[in-house]
Parts: C-alpha cells; structure tokens; sequence
C-alpha cells in the first residue's frame, strides 16, 4: 500500500469519484456531432462551468496515423524536458529513454519508488499544430489564434506560445493550479496506452476565491502551483468540484480561473493543451489575477496590459472600415459584436490609464522618446519587468540606476532596479532609500490618442455614451 500522503490514481473509477464527496459532480459531457455544440459552449463559457466534448477521435479527420508514439519517435522531439514528480526536480532526457521508462515503472506508484518522469510543456509537433489549425475538428472559436483570443493582436515576437504537449504514465499529475491570467484552457486527449485515461479535478470560474481561502487554511498558496490535493482535501472544499474521466478524443474545456487538478491513470497518455485568451478573460486578470501576482511575486508572462491596448488600437481600426449597413445584412452582426468589444476595451483601457497616470508625464524621461505607430503595430517595443514581483511593465515604472541587480545582470533599458506602479505604491522600493524616479517607456499621450479614436470610430456609428477624455 502507498505510504499516507502518497498520490495514487489506484482503483479509481468515475462513478465511484463523484460518489465519494456531497459536492462532487460529473463534469458535463457532450458530444462532438451534437448540432447545439456552438450554444452549449457559449452557455458554459458564460457560466465558468467546464465542459468535457467527446467523441473527436471517432470522426472524420482525426488523425490516427499521427496521433502514437511511433510517429512522434520519427518526427517529434528527439530529447525532451521532464519532471521527477518526487522531488519536482526538472532534467532533459531522450525520447526513446523516456518510453523506456514508462514501460517499466508501472502504472502506480508506491513508498518505495523515487522516480516517476512526467513529461509536461513539451514541444507540440508542427504537423499537430498545422492539424489543428487547418481540420475543423475543434470549433474554431476555441482555436490558438482563433476568432475570439485576443492574444493574435499582438505583435508575434510578443506572443507567448502555448500549445504544448504533455506525456504521462499513471499517477503522474499537475498540481492544483489556475491557468495563468484568467485564460481559458483547453486539452485534447490524443493517444493513450493499456486503456489509461486522466481525471480531472476542477472547480468553475465563481469559485477561485474560496479556493483561496481553502488552500491558506491549508498552509498553501494556490498561485504557487506547488500543492497537490487529496481526493479527501477536495471533498472538503467549500464549493462544488466537478470530476471527469479523459479518454482518447475527449476535448476538456478549462474555464478562466477554474482551478483544477489532473492525474493520469494506467498506462501512457498524450495529450494536446492550449490557452486562449478573451476579453471577458483580460478583465479578469486585469482586476483579479494581476493584484494576486503581484502579492505573490509571480511572472505575468502574458502582458495583460499590452493585449489590450493591442486589440483595441486592431478592432478600432476594424470599427473604422465598417459603413452602416442595413439591419439584418450580415456585416451588421459582425460590426454590432465589434461596437460591443470596443465598448469593453474602453472601460479597461481606462482603468490600465488610471494605473499608469503620472501628472507630470511630459516631463518624465521616456525611453522612446517618438511613439512610432507601424513599428508598435509590427513588432512592439522591447518590454521589461518589475524586478520585485515579475509583472509587465506596460508604460510607467520607478527607476534607481543606483541599484542594479548585480553588475552581471545590468539591465538594457536604463541600467538600474525597476519596480512598476503597485509594487512602488505599497512600499517595495530598492536597496539604498533614496525615491526611485518615476519613467515612462513612450508618452503617455499615445494612449489618450487611441482612446480617443476608439470613442469616435463609436460615433461613427452612432454609438454616442462614451466621451473623450482630456490630454493631461
């Protein structure tokens, strides 16, 4: 028997899951062929309810020949980073040693074993992603990139890649986590061995704040993705956990901000995961993620900030090609939905400005001094972090050029320590007392400019509640 603590998927079953805690549900399932799959996805989307579609693998187009370890032995990753899940210990190991391994450590693990491989964050092969992209297979809406992620706005040397691939035997698992700010996931099971599946431990969108509270009542940290929950701790939640059983084809949606936990069980299980990005999701990073990050000191990574500066500077541009049209015509949705996002891209924006004011912006230093639109459009400006919490700096931060981390690691953009606004604002400055010196990356005005231009492309259709705001 596993020593007490001891994570094992070992006589598990779905049925008997759910059965074992009063708040333990099935996560809802339906199937791919369903005719009302668009509405049942818009309908969970909005609730933060994950869903679970099923029955990929049994349609046309799946690609049975591509999705098993033979091709991947061919024309995947020769050598691959894995994680020891012991010791959370990270190395880099061949492929073919890795499915060695799996072949031989069992589908449990027990007290006496000190390794157990999880390859997570592996490459995704580009035929996969090309498969992807090109078969209609998963809703396009749900797609990397798709219509409705707004991380295609940026510039693509500011993108962050997302599609992964991950590769476990059983009892190999990822902590309890959320995805990172407030994006929706979303994991395609591709090709398992011996009958293995994953079970996922989920929550919705609603209750990440209550997890919170669970996970410190537990001496956690939920941000820290660090602490791997009991099936008991998850009955003990003090919201509803909803439960899945993955098998092959099996597509799971991952609502922004559930938190969720998946263990792999029996043999070998590949599978296909992706972030996507929505403005419902950006707002709430932007008042519920980022403040978290910054308390905790975890990386940003995706630049919340410049997304949505990103994506209302594109739909702007879009609103300002739309001629009115008649009632009915198609292009008349398309620009309503467009209004509609312009509209909630303002109200962020706004709150982003209030976050970056300085009264004496046009004096401060900037280190761009001309903003220069098309080289924003195309590639973006070199962008850097706060030094004490890892977040993005978007526009204004603190600077002491006396205090650089160390002389091996001296910064590009004004040598020295940077702390953006909310680290500054409660206290976290740098190591010699003196007052950091507040500094902009371009004139503040830009934003104002793109404000503005947004609020009249809304005019131009007749849209007219939302006023200009003033150059400072």
């Amino acid at each position: 028997m596993p020593t007490p603590g001891l994570l094992t998927s070992a006589g598990w079953t779905l049925d008997g899951l759910v059965s074992s805690g009063e708040r333990f549900r099935a996560i809802p399932r339906v199937p791919a062929s369903d005719p009302n799959l668009d509405a049942v996805l818009r309908k969970h989307e909005e609730s933060g309810i994950p869903l679970v579609i099923e029955g990929l693998h049994e349609r046309s187009g799946w690609p049975s020949d591509m999705f098993n370890t033979d091709w991947l032995r061919e024309n995947g990753q020769q050598y691959i980073q894995v994680r020891n899940i012991h010791d959370r210990s990270d190395s880099e190991t061949s492929f073919e040693d890795f499915l060695s391994h799996v072949g031989v450590i069992g589908a449990y693990t027990n007290e006496d074993e000190t390794c157990r491989l999880y390859a997570k964050d592996a490459e995704c092969p580009p035929a996969w992603k090309r498969w992807l992209e090109t078969v209609s297979l998963i809703p396009r809406r749900l797609c990397p990139h798709g219509p409705t992620d707004i991380m295609k706005s940026l510039p693509e040397s500011s993108r962050v890649e997302s599609l992964m691939c991950y590769l476990g035997t059983g009892d190999t698992f990822t902590p309890c986590h959320k995805d990172l700010c407030a994006s929706s996931g979303h994991n395609l099971m591709c090709y398992t061995e011996d009958d293995a599946c994953a079970f996922w431990f989920m929550t919705d969108s609603s209750a990440a704040p209550q997890m919170a509270t669970y996970f410190q009542s537990l001496g956690q940290e939920l941000d820290m993705e660090s602490y791997t929950m009991s099936v008991e701790e998850f009955a003990e939640a003090p919201c509803d956990v909803y439960i899945a059983e993955q098998r092959v084809g099996d597509f799971v949606f991952v609502p922004p901000r559930s938190c969720h936990q998946v263990v792999n069980h029996g043999g070998l299980t590949v599978k296909m995961s992706w972030s996507r990005m929505t403005i419902a999701g950006a707002r709430m990073a932007l008042r519920h993620e980022l403040p978290i990050y910054r308390r905790v000191c975890r990386s940003e990574t995706y630049r919340i900030k410049a997304t949505i500066h990103h994506t209302l500077r594109r739909d702007t541009a879009l609103l300002e090609d739309y001629a009115p049209t008649k009632n009915g015509d198609s292009r008349e949705a398309l620009r309503k939905q467009l209004a509609d996002d312009v509209q909630v891209l303002l109200g962020l924006l706004k709150e982003v400005m209030l976050d970056e004011y300085h009264p004496n912006a046009p004096k401060l230093h900037h280190v761009v001094k001309t903003f220069d639109n098309d080289a924003y459009d195309a590639e973006g400006y070199p962008t850097f972090h706060c030094d004490f919490c890892g977040s993005d700096i978007f526009v204004s931060f603190y600077c002491c050029t006396e205090c650089p981390l160390s002389m091996d690691n001296m910064l590009g953009v004004q040598d020295g320590l940077h702390i953006c606004p909310g680290c500054y604002a409660e206290g976290r400055t740098c190591r010699c007392g003196d007052p950091m010196q507040p500094m902009q990356c371009w004139p503040f005005r830009t934003l104002y400019a793109d404000y503005n231009r947004a609020v009249r492309a809304l005019k131009g259709i007749g849209i007219n509640e939302i006023g200009e705001v003033m150059n400072r």
